[in-house]
C-alpha cells in the first residue's frame, strides 16, 4: 500500500474496507481527512470500485458519477412498497453492459452522504438486488459511506416528505429501510487538521452537538461586525446563504478595480451539464480581482489546492498571472475535468472509467463570496459569515468550520442558539460510533473470511456455465452451418462445465477445512490450490476453450454467419479471461501461483503438422522476445520496456503481438474490447498480401499498428488452434 496519514483510525478504517466485505460509514469532523480517504481507497484497494455522490457538483468534485445517472434512478420519491417497486422495474431499465458491470461491482463508495435521502439509498438497495440477482442487502455489494451528518442535510420538498413520512423517521440515508437490519461500521476520524485553536474546536464540537453554551456564544458573537469592509490586503472570504447574495458581492467587488476586464471562455465538450461546472464557463476578471482556485494542482510541486486563495497580478488576452499571500507569483495553465461513466472491460473483467464529456477551463473562480452550500470541504485563513438567513439544519456549523481559527472570522449577523440547529437524529445516528478496539476485533475476525471467499471464487465454475448456456443460446437463435451438430456440441460442454462445478464444490470443500482453523499451515495450502489449478486449468482448456476454438474455425470461409461469429467471439474472449484468473490466485496479499508453469495445449497441433504448416509460426520465441513478455507480465508498460532495454517501442510492439499467435499473451491486453469488435470482421476479410499500411488507411485513427498485427495474429491464432 502507499503512504497514509499517520493517523492509526484512517490506516484502520482503510485495512477495513480493503480487507473484509463490511459496509463502512466513515465520518469526521470538518477538516479531518475524508476526502483524502476516498482518493486513497480508490488509488490503492484492489476491488472494482465505483464513487457516487448524491449530486452532479459533489460527483464532479469527488472524481466519479451522481447515484441517479448510475442506476437510472427516479428524481421522484421512491416509495418503498411493492408499487414503489414495479414503479422502476417498469420505468428505469438498465442497458445489458450496465448489468453486467455491475455484477462485477465490489465496493461502491459513496460521497456527501449526508445529502442523500433514505428513500434514494432504498431505491439503490432494490436496484443493486435485482440487477446483481443477489437478494443480500445492497446485492452483495459493500458500500463506503463517506460524509459528515452535522454539516448540509438532504433536500426534501414539502410535499415530497408528505408521502416519505409514512415509510422514514426522517430523510436521513441512515433511516433507510435496508438499514433497518444491515448496520454499516461507524467509523469516525479524529485528528484535526484544519484548525489547532483548541477553545473553537471545543465550540464548534458543542455546536454539533445542541450543547452549545452561554459562553460559547458570547464568544462567537465578539466576532460580530455588521459594518466591516472588505479590506484590500487581507484576504476575506463572504459565506453567504444564498447564490444571488455571493454573486451580487462578486459583482460590486469586481466593478470596484479599474483595471480592463477580461474574459475567457472556457471549452466544452461532449457531455457536461452546466450544473455541474465548477468554475464559470466564461470567466470575467481583471487584474486585481480577488480568485480562489477550484480544483488541486495535479504537478508535483502543488502549489495550489481547491480553495486556496490568490489576487490576479497580470492579465493579457491569453494569459492569467495570479500572487500569492506570500507573493509568490505563477502563471495559470487551463485544467480539464472530466465528466465520466463506468463500464465493464470484458477481457480484464475490470470495471472502467469511461469518458463522456468535459470542461476545460482556468482552475479559478471569484472569490470575494461564495455560498455555505458551495463551502463544504474548504479551507479558509479568513472569513466573513452572513448566516442570518441560515435556511438549512447544519449550515452556520459548515460555515464556522471553514475557517482556521476563530481569530479569523467576522459575522455580519449574531449567532443565536435559534440560528445552530443540529438534527435530534443526526446527534441519536453519532452515538453508534464503535471503539478501534472493537473494529479490530471486526477486522481480525472478518479479514480471513474475506481472503478465504476470494479464494473460492476462483473455483467457481458459474461464470463458465453461464458464458455455454449464452453460446447455446446464440446456436439456437442464428442459423449456422450444422446447427443441430454445434448444438449438442456446446450442450455437452455445458454438462461437462456442470461436472467439473461439483468437483470444484468439492474442492473449495477441502480449502475450507484448511482455512477454518486459526493460524492455517500455508505451505500446505499453497500446495492444495496448486494442484487445484493446474487440473482445472488443464481441463478448462481441453473441454471447453479448444473445442470452441476449433467451431470457430471451422466457421470462418462460412456465410451469413457475421453476428453469430461476433457474439461467439465475445463469449470465446470471456472464457479467456476466466481462464487467465486461474494464474493469478491469490489468498490475501500471497499469490498462490508463483512458480507453476501453465501448459499451453492444442488438440489441433497434429492437424497443423499434417497441412504442413509454416514451422516459423509455431516456433517457440527467441530469448529477447521472452525477455519482453517476462517484463510485460511484470506489470511495466511498453514504453518502459524500450528505455530499459534500449530498443524502438516498435520492436517491443511485435515481439508481444508474435506471442498473441502462440496463445502466451491474451488479445485482451494489448486491444481495447471495442477496437477488437470492430477490426475483427474487417481484418478477417483482408487480402494477406495488404501490407500494414494499406489495412490502417481503412481503420480509424485510434487503430494503431500494434493493434492490427495483434488482431491479425489473433484471427490466426483463432484458425489455426495454436495454443
Amino acid at each position: 500500500m502507499k503512504e497514509s496519514p499517520d493517523n492509526e483510525v484512517f490506516k484502520l478504517a482503510a485495512d477495513i474496507v480493503s480487507h473484509t466485505a463490511q459496509s463502512v460509514f466513515l465520518t469526521g469532523k470538518a477538516g479531518t481527512g475524508k476526502t483524502t480517504f476516498l482518493h486513497y481507497i480508490k488509488q490503492n484497494v484492489d476491488k472494482n470500485v465505483i464513487v457516487a455522490a448524491p449530486t452532479g457538483v459533489a460527483a464532479i468534485n469527488a472524481g466519479g458519477v451522481t447515484l441517479h445517472s448510475l442506476l437510472q434512478l427516479p428524481f421522484e420519491p421512491f416509495i418503498p412498497n411493492f408499487e414503489g417497486k414495479k414503479k422502476l422495474d417498469y420505468h428505469f431499465k438498465l442497458r445489458k453492459s450496465k448489468i453486467e458491470m455491475l455484477r462485477e461491482l465490489d465496493l461502491l463508495i459513496i460521497d456527501e452522504v449526508s445529502m442523500l435521502r433514505a428513500d434514494m439509498l432504498d431505491a439503490v438497495d432494490y436496484m443493486l438486488r435485482r440487477y446483481r440477482n443477489n437478494q443480500q442487502p445492497f446485492g452483495g455489494v459493500q458500500i463506503l459511506f463517506i460524509g459528515d451528518m452535522f454539516q448540509l442535510p438532504p433536500v426534501v420538498q414539502t410535499a415530497e416528505w408528505e408521502l416519505l413520512k409514512h415509510y422514514y423517521p426522517s430523510p436521513f440515508f441512515f433511516h433507510a429501510q435496508v438499514l433497518e437490519n444491515y448496520v454499516p461500521l461507524y467509523i469516525e476520524l479524529k485528528t484535526i487538521y484544519r484548525q489547532q485553536d483548541q477553545q473553537f474546536i471545543g465550540i464548534l464540537n458543542r455546536i454539533r452537538n445542541n450543547c452549545v453554551t452561554v459562553q460559547d456564544l458570547q464568544i462567537l458573537n465578539q466576532r460580530y461586525n455588521p459594518s466591516f469592509k472588505l479590506p484590500e490586503k487581507d484576504r476575506y472570504v463572504v459565506l453567504c446563504t444564498h447564490n444571488y447574495k455571493a454573486d451580487r458581492i462578486n459583482s460590486d467587488e469586481l466593478a470596484k478595480l479599474n483595471s480592463r476586464e477580461y474574459k475567457f471562455s472556457g471549452e466544452i465538450k461532449g457531455n457536461f451539464a452546466d450544473n455541474s461546472l465548477p468554475t464559470e464557463a466564461i470567466l470575467s476578471i481583471k487584474e486585481g480581482a480577488q480568485v480562489m482556485f477550484v480544483k488541486n494542482d495535479a504537478g508535483e510541486s502543488r502549489r495550489y489546492y481547491n480553495g486556496k486563495l490568490a489576487t490576479i497580478s497580470r492579465l493579457g488576452e491569453d494569459t492569467i498571472q495570479v500572487r500569492f499571500e506570500n507573493g509568490d507569483e505563477m502563471e495559470l495553465e487551463s485544467e480539464t475535468w472530466r465528466n465520466v461513466r463506468y463500464r465493464l472491460n470484458e477481457e480484464s473483467g475490470e470495471i472502467e472509467e469511461e469518458e463522456l464529456g468535459s470542461f476545460t477551463q482556468y482552475p479559478i473562480r471569484l472569490a470575494w463570496a461564495i455560498t455555505i452550500h458551495k463551502s463544504q470541504g474548504l479551507t479558509f485563513d479568513r472569513v466573513v459569515i452572513d448566516a442570518g438567513q441560515a435556511f438549512a439544519a447544519g449550515q452556520v456549523y459548515v460555515a464556522l468550520s471553514r475557517c482556521t481559527s476563530l481569530d479569523g472570522i467576522v459575522l455580519f449577523s449574531r449567532i443565536t442558539e435559534q440560528s445552530i440547529s443540529t438534527d435530534r437524529f443526526a446527534i441519536e445516528f453519532a452515538k453508534k460510533e464503535q471503539s478501534p478496539d472493537y473494529l479490530n476485533q471486526i477486522l481480525n475476525r472478518e479479514k480471513p473470511r474475506y481472503c478465504a471467499d476470494q479464494l473460492k471464487k476462483y473455483f467457481d465454475w458459474t461464470p463458465f456455465i453461464r458464458s455455454l448456456h449464452s453460446l447455446y443460446d446464440l446456436a439456437t437463435e442464428k442459423k449456422i452451418p450444422k446447427q443441430e451438430e454445434t448444438q449438442a456440441m456446446i450442450a455437452q460442454l455445458c454438462s461437462r462445465a456442470v461436472e467439473q462445478q461439483e468437483i470444484a464444490q468439492n474442492f473449495t470443500r477441502e480449502l475450507n477445512k484448511i482455512l477454518s482453523v486459526p493460524n492455517p499451515d500455508l505451505n500446505y495450502l499453497r500446495e492444495r490450490v496448486q494442484k487445484g489449478i493446474l487440473y482445472f486449468h488443464k481441463d478448462v482448456q481441453q473441454c471447453i476453450v479448444v473445442p470452441i476454438e476449433e467451431h470457430l474455425a471451422s466457421l470462418k470461409n462460412a456465410s451469413k454467419v457475421k453476428a453469430y461469429l461476433k457474439k461467439a467471439t465475445e463469449i470465446h474472449v470471456t472464457l479467456l479471461r476466466l481462464l487467465e484468473r486461474l494464474e493469478y490466485v491469490r489468498y490475501g496479499d500471497i499469490n498462490l501461483t508463483q512458480g507453476l508453469v501453465f501448459e499451453r495445449m492444442s488438440p489441433l497441433k497434429k492437424e497443423k503438422e499434417k497441412n504442413n504448416v509454416d514451422k516459423k509460426e509455431r516456433s517457440p520465441k527467441g530469448e529477447s522476445q521472452r525477455l519482453s513478455l517476462s517484463l510485460f507480465n511484470e506489470g511495466k508498460s511498453i514504453g518502459d520496456i524500450a528505455k530499459e532495454r534500449n530498443l524502438a517501442v516498435t520492436t517491443i510492439e511485435g515481439h508481444l503481438a508474435g506471442f498473441v499467435l502462440t496463445g502466451e499473451l491474451f488479445i485482451g491486453r494489448l486491444v481495447d474490447e471495442k477496437k477488437l469488435e470492430y477490426m475483427l470482421p474487417i481484418l478477417k476479410d483482408s487480402d494477406s498480401e495488404v501490407s500494414l499500411s494499406a489495412i490502417k488507411e481503412q481503420l480509424p485513427k485510434e487503430c494503431t499498428y500494434l493493434d492490427i498485427k495483434a488482431v491479425l495474429n489473433y484471427i490466426k491464432y483463432l484458425e489455426t488452434g495454436n495454443r
